[in-house]
């Protein structure tokens, strides 16, 4: 048996509640992040207050995320996803709809996230 951080404990609890994603062409759940351009520190709206989030968890939302661009524009922007729909249909086909970390075969609550990280995907060749 492992042992869950407060955070992983915060984001079980809230997807038992909330109810995630049984639809995998998107993302397990949706929220609004906030990352300011200059020093990288984020923010998420909860209940109407601005609750500061850690690093981790802007990597874990940058990892598979839908973008829709800056709240300040004067007009919406086009929704960017970081996971195609089909690429995501492809790994949850791969992973036979399971997660995939040792130990664990949970088919609920699923995220896709990289095994090597975008950013040295293209030196290593690695993918999602």
């Amino acid at each position: 048996m492992c042992r869950m951080s407060d955070t992983e404990f915060a984001v079980a609890m809230s997807r038992a509640v909330l109810g995630g994603s049984v639809d995998h062409d998107r993302p397990a759940y949706q929220v609004a992040v906030t990352v300011c351009d200059e020093c990288q520190r984020g923010w998420q709206n909860g209940a109407g207050l601005q609750v500061e989030i850690d690093p981790a968890t802007i990597a874990a939302a940058h990892c598979d995320h839908e973008h829709i661009g800056r709240l300040d524009a004067e007009t919406p922007a086009r929704v960017v996803a970081s996971v195609s729909p089909r690429m995501r249909r492809q790994v949850f086909a791969r992973d036979r709809s399971r997660c995939t970390v040792p130990g664990c075969r949970s088919a609920r609550h699923l995220d896709v996230h990289h095994v090597v990280f975008q950013s040295r995907a293209a030196s290593t060749g690695y993918r999602t």
